[in-house]
């Protein structure tokens, strides 16, 4: 898909966190302090994740999957719990979803959509005005369609970035000159605009990696009537401690929707049983991005071969067959094609690219900052450029074992700090309450004054996108912030705001971001 930033559209529902030993052995320490100490929180909150609804049928099994794992002796610290999922849309049949999803696509037309307005005077002959409401540009955004970014121009004596030469649906070319560039074309397109705009780039560049997605599928009936109605379907994660410092994601899922082959089945109607485990694993060096004569990718990608290939497979066939004994006897499956050893569960591999996470193209410094890193740890191009941001797959330095999702957000929200650090406010005094509006969106905003401050502005305030607005209270007395977000189902041109506010607390002396 080649959509508003590359593969954009196909960012997907569940996001998991990498897990905490990859950040630590695998990332820059301060990347891996900043995501863990702020910036997950931060994005899992624009993802609006959220979690299934639980029956006590949902949390017996957990608790016996967890249990089986536990008897096998093989120390995987296994802990089964609810997938995570980045949707605004809640069901009451679980992970059955064909919307909602979170996309950076739906963010962006939302922000382009919401033009600002003014009304103009279409005519007035002293008795009768006519007015209309006329839309107005953005004053620092704008979407160019049929519009692909071809190649950076930088000044080669000064290494400063001036511009992108861009194409229309013609081939004809454009210059759009600016001061600052941020590539998120993807782990393909942004290494091979880099390579056309002729800069000297490390020979780490292009070594594009996936990590290995090991599935195994099989039908199943329910014994008892109405137990599938009951338990409806259910997508379970689980951190798997694979041996030698390996770490993989372990999912679940039984009679839910799934991006994987389901396999065959006497029956399509039946519900599937699907187990799969993500593993992780360094870049592969042997993979290679390069241009043809007319400037096109030429892409090579190589699995990466494990050393401990064969033990991790045991611990996998072991805590597959324990699980699928585990639900026999908890929901009473009956499984078609029911392995009678785990040395009977066959996995497959999932190919290549089969799910958008490949990344390590265009790198940033790893733990030890031992590599020839790409970009810095301020997703800044290395090799003294100016003005030159990545952030995307691209600038992972290690293929970590959980869905990069939500990592990638994290940093681009952490980016997006970092380039308009200049427009952050400082805190004024101790005794001054400072708010700022960071949703794009005006908000309608109420401050109680609990520490009864003289000269108080009573009354709601509306902050547009990025205002600031500044109360006077008393030091050490935090207040009450009622924030109003727009009501989505108002008429156009109507300014109206829920009924319902969001509480934040606001403390003097400190700066309260809206996000």
């Amino acid at each position: 898909m080649y959509c508003l930033g590359g593969r954009s559209a196909a960012w997907g529902l569940f996001s998991p966190r990498i897990h905490d030993s990859t950040l630590k052995n695998r990332f820059p320490k301060n990347v891996n302090e900043a995501l863990w100490s702020k910036w997950y929180t931060k994005a899992e909150k624009l993802f609006m994740l959220s979690l299934p609804q639980t029956g006590t049928i949902h949390r017996h099994t957990m608790e016996r999957l967890n249990m089986a794992a536990q008897q096998l002796s093989l120390s995987l610290d296994v802990q089964w719990q609810w997938g995570r999922i980045a949707s605004e849309f809640r069901d009451e049949r679980n992970f059955d979803f064909a919307e909602g999803a979170y996309s950076t696509i739906d963010k962006l037309l939302e922000i382009a959509m919401s033009k600002p307005k003014i009304r103009e005077v279409v005519s007035d002959d002293g008795k009768t005005k006519v007015t209309r409401d006329l839309e107005l540009e953005h004053e620092n955004f704008k979407i160019l369609i049929n519009a692909e970014a071809h190649r950076l121009k930088v000044n080669k004596s000064t290494k400063k970035f001036e511009g992108v030469y861009v194409r229309d649906a013609s081939g004809e070319e454009y210059l759009i000159e600016g001061k600052e560039v941020v590539l998120a074309a993807g782990s393909v397109e942004s290494p091979t605009i880099l390579l056309r705009s002729e800069l000297n780039l490390p020979n780490s560049v292009g070594k594009i990696t996936d990590h290995d997605i090991l599935y195994w599928t099989a039908p199943f009936r329910y014994t008892r009537p109405g137990r599938r109605e009951e338990v409806g379907s259910m997508k379970l994660q689980t951190y798997v401690n694979l041996g030698g410092g390996h770490v993989a994601l372990g999912n679940m899922s039984v009679d839910a929707s799934s991006f994987l082959p389901r396999g065959e089945s006497p029956d399509e109607d039946m519900p599937k049983f699907i187990m799969v485990f993500i593993l992780q694993n360094p870049l592969v060096q042997d993979s290679s991005i390069t241009l043809d004569e007319n400037g096109k990718p030429i892409v090579k990608i190589v699995r990466y071969i494990h050393d401990e290939e064969r033990s991790q497979l045991v611990r996998m066939q072991e805590l597959t067959f324990a699980s699928i004994r585990s639900m026999k006897e908890t929901l009473g499956l009956e499984f078609v094609g029911e392995p009678g050893d785990a040395k009977d569960i066959g996995f497959k591999y999932l190919e290549l690219g089969g799910v958008a996470h490949e990344l390590g193209t265009l790198p940033m410094p790893n733990k030890n900052k031992d590599n020839a890193y790409c970009v810095d740890e301020d997703l800044k191009l290395a090799g003294g450029y100016e003005g030159i941001y990545v952030c995307d797959l691209s600038v992972f330095p290690y293929s970590p074992e959980a869905n990069p999702t939500l990592t990638l957000a994290a940093l681009s929200l952490r980016l997006s700090r970092y380039l308009t650090r200049d427009t952050y406010f400082e805190k004024k005094d101790n005794e001054t309450v400072s708010v700022v509006n960071r949703t794009g969106k005006k908000l309608q905003v109420w401050l109680s004054n609990r520490s009864n401050a003289p000269n108080d502005e009573r009354g709601y305030t509306i902050m547009g996108p990025g205002d600031l607005k500044e109360w006077k209270r008393v030091h050490g007395k935090p207040e009450s912030l009622f924030v109003f977000k727009p009501d989505q189902t108002s008429k156009e041109g109507e300014e109206k705001y829920l009924a319902e506010p969001e509480l934040l607390v606001a403390h003097p002396g400190v700066v309260t971001a809206i996000y």
